[in-house]
């Protein structure tokens, strides 16, 4: 997000206090790294930095929404990231970001009509904002309402292919994702896969829609090749637990016993990491 000068030169006057940071360092640098942690998935940093602006510009609610973010990525306090995110909304209640991350958490929390008003919020102040909808048809998954789920990503896919700092993915991305979700919930593997698939294509890294594609063909008892897909996903991103704890589960029904035992192990040495913004991965227990 672009800055007015005004605050730039306010912020970066007051940096002059601080410890630690440049005299020379504005507050376009601060927040660019602030961004670059977020998108790096350096939480802990991202929280830090966010915080720092917080410290000298109490009332922005920008900074608000990103430690908001911040926060609900590392599985911190469900009262302190809520309470980050209120405080985005009641600094900018015509944010559409700031009332997604708000439904997130309210969908963490499994208050879902409050997840689902803040997501119907966030699409009535911008109806063009992609990540509204991929709240409210995640919401209504959980709801038992996969059909008006899928609706609301096919809105997302007849929308501009969108990104935003705090999302690991583009909107169609997600579209496509989710709606893969939905239909191998229905047990529909074929057309589930084509939506991976074409994930897949979007972002040839996408290792969310490798571990998503690596759910269906486990479902199917294809599990050579939902290992092959689960390692595909683990060398894109190394840091996902979900991934090794699936493909333990995989290597465990295939017999190898070491392999599974290897994997789930590696879950132990992993950052705690909340990804609220990928669907939920299934794992079989």
């Amino acid at each position: 997000m672009k800055y007015p000068e005004w605050f730039a030169l306010l912020l970066g006057c007051s940096l002059t206090a601080m410890p630690g940071i440049a005299i020379a360092q504005t507050v376009e640098q601060l927040v660019q790294q602030g961004d670059t942690a977020l998108i790096q998935k350096q939480y802990p940093a991202a929280e830090g930095i966010w915080r720092k602006v917080i410290e000298q510009m109490p009332n922005n609610a920008d900074a608000y929404t990103k430690l908001c973010d911040a926060l609900g990525r590392q599985s911190k306090s469900k009262e302190e990231t809520l309470a980050a995110c209120q405080k985005a909304v009641m600094l900018n209640p015509q944010s559409a970001v700031a009332h997604k991350n708000l439904g997130n958490v309210f969908r963490s929390q499994d208050k879902l009509d409050q997840a689902i008003a803040a997501a119907r919020k966030a699409i009535a102040l911008d109806p063009n904002y992609p990540f509204g909808y991929n709240l409210l048809g995640r919401v209504l998954r959980d709801q038992k309402k996969p059909d008006e789920a899928i609706a609301s990503f096919r809105k997302m896919l007849a929308l501009p292919n969108q990104s935003e700092v705090t999302s690991s993915a583009s909107s169609h991305i997600l579209a496509y994702r989710n709606m893969g979700k939905d239909l191998s919930e229905q047990k529909k593997f074929d057309a589930a896969i084509a939506m991976y698939r074409k994930a897949i294509e979007l972002d040839p890294k996408d290792a969310d829609g490798y571990g998503l594609f690596g759910d269906v063909l486990r479902d199917q008892g294809e599990l050579e090749k939902a290992g092959v897909a689960y390692r595909k996903a683990i060398e894109l991103d190394s840091n996902v637990a979900v991934y090794y704890i699936s493909l333990g589960y995989v290597l465990s029904e295939q017999g190898k016993l070491e392999e599974s035992v290897a994997a789930y192990r590696k879950v132990l040495s992993l950052p705690n990491v909340f990804r609220w913004d990928m669907p939920t991965l299934r794992v079989h227990t």
